[in-house]
């Protein structure tokens, strides 16, 4: 009888094992690079109340400095900025770059970028440079979408209908947690 007993409990330790074994390779695999994402940006961004401006930008963001015809004027540089972090616990750094481009749009080039993984971050133009909290953040605010990399050389493309002059800062925001990762005060050209 006892014997019989002992089996049994070894018997759930074993499947107990295995089962946290397995949990623990599902969980590293659906945090790996290419594993599908929850976005509660995509599904939040209709209760939001902000001035939003977003509706004009493409879907699809060129990962390139996009090549200007030489019969149009080369890009010129409006503004730029130095990421710093926000928190100690996740730092970012890199330099970001605002230029008009020859054809009237926009390009915000982040160089040099790196920082933390978080859910659903996004890049944010605010009117207000430098930042630190959530709800100045969302007073008023242009979403250039998601963002795409952890590191390295970032563009995103706006419209050239959409007006810019009232915005100093760069954010990068995630709406899951209403929370700022990083920001950069961007500074006029002379």
């Amino acid at each position: 009888m006892l014997n019989n007993k002992l089996n049994w409990i070894l018997l759930t330790l074993l499947v107990l094992i295995a089962i946290g074994f397995y949990a623990l390779w599902h969980w590293g695999q659906s945090s790996s690079i290419g594993a599908p994402k929850f976005s509660f940006f995509e599904t939040a961004q209709p209760q939001q109340n902000a001035k939003k401006k977003s509706a004009g930008l493409p879907e699809a963001l060129h990962d390139e400095m996009p090549k200007t015809p030489e019969d149009m004027n080369p890009p010129q540089l409006l503004s730029y900025g130095e990421f710093g972090s926000v928190h100690e616990q996740r730092p970012a750094k890199g330099v970001v770059r605002l230029y008009r481009l020859g054809n009237g749009e926009h390009l915000l080039r982040m160089e040099q970028f790196s920082i933390v993984r978080g859910p659903g971050l996004h890049v944010y133009l605010t009117a207000r440079p430098g930042v630190r909290q959530a709800d100045i953040v969302l007073e008023d605010f242009i979403d250039l979408g998601e963002l795409r990399a952890q590191s390295g050389e970032l563009n995103y493309l706006i419209p050239a209908d959409i007006d810019l002059s009232g915005y100093r800062g760069v954010v990068v925001f995630t709406p899951f947690f209403n929370d700022i990762y990083a920001t950069a005060s961007i500074t006029a050209t002379p």
